[in-house]
């Protein structure tokens, strides 16, 4: 199996905070000066929020060349749902996600509302419990930490290993229902996606191939531009179009490709999906990529 190089960096500080609706203090401990408490007021005014606390550093481990990934998954769509599909059977509305970076921490802690909080239990209170850090204020608020000392994993120093997974990054790969019923004919034996090979670049000869032609505002192409890449209003979105898939006065659209993105409170991928394969009638399947 092919392994892609990855880089591996600090991506946050012990006691960094990411806050969306709440503001936050940190407060000293003087009984435990290594674990600081943490008081997070929330507005009066605000009807949802959300917040995570760092109690450990967090790394982040990318792809070097996610989008020569990209260029796999496109060139291989097919053969990728029926791979996915032999292994377990997809939902009709089931997309395909592929992972190609994420943030990790030792530890972690969160909390989320979506009622408004009134005095006084709008303040939400993190603190050192011996082993770990506790909510001991939450109001309305749903508030986790972890993991839990009964199952975390050190390792030979004693510390806790990065296993915490905070934020993803990667492509999800939706399908149309046309494309759905295709797949639903016998296939001939499928073996799985060759990750033995070396995985084309953005601008090599394969690649190439596949996205040829000039993007269009109006969402169509020229069916002589196989692989073809159409805006459609959207600069994070682009579809594919192959017409060698049968289209007959028509050009069959792939798929698009779009970000989601650890920034939304609520992740748009599969709403975006199912409005672009509605109204995209000759879409077959899209890929939306996270950035």
């Amino acid at each position: 199996m092919l392994e892609l190089p990855v880089t591996r960096k600090e991506a946050w500080q012990q006691n960094d905070t990411i806050m969306a609706g709440p503001s936050s203090e940190r407060q000293e401990n003087g009984q435990y000066p290594d674990h600081p408490s943490f008081k997070l007021q929330c507005p009066m005014d605000s009807t949802e929020g959300a917040a995570l606390v760092l109690t450990s550093p967090a790394i982040s481990e990318d792809l070097d060349d996610p989008f020569a990934f990209q260029n796999f998954i496109v060139e291989n769509a097919e053969t990728l749902f029926r791979y996915a599909n032999n292994i377990r059977t997809l939902g009709p509305d089931e997309s395909l996600y592929f992972i190609t970076g994420c943030d990790k921490s030792e530890s972690w802690a969160i909390a989320a509302y979506t009622d408004a909080m009134a005095p006084p239990n709008d303040v939400l209170r993190l603190q050192w419990g011996k082993k770990q850090y506790l909510w001991t204020c939450r109001g309305k608020a749903e508030a986790r930490t972890g993991p839990s000392t009964a199952t975390s994993e050190t390792n030979d120093e004693g510390r806790r290993a990065h296993d915490q997974c905070l934020f993803l990054r990667g492509y999800c790969l939706a399908f149309s229902q046309r494309f759905r019923e295709r797949m639903k004919r016998p296939p001939t034996p499928v073996p799985p996606p060759d990750f033995s090979g070396q995985i084309s670049r953005p601008d090599s000869p394969s690649s190439s191939n596949r996205q040829s032609g000039q993007s269009s505002r109006s969402g169509t192409s020229s069916p002589s531009s196989p692989g073809s890449q159409i805006s459609i209003g959207c600069s994070s979105t682009m579809l594919y179009e192959s017409p060698a898939s049968g289209a007959m006065n028509g050009v069959f659209v792939e798929f698009s490709i779009e970000s989601f993105s650890p920034n939304r409170s609520v992740h748009p991928c599969d709403v975006i999906n199912k409005e672009l394969l509605s109204k995209v009638k000759l879409s077959r399947f899209q890929l939306l990529l996270s950035a």
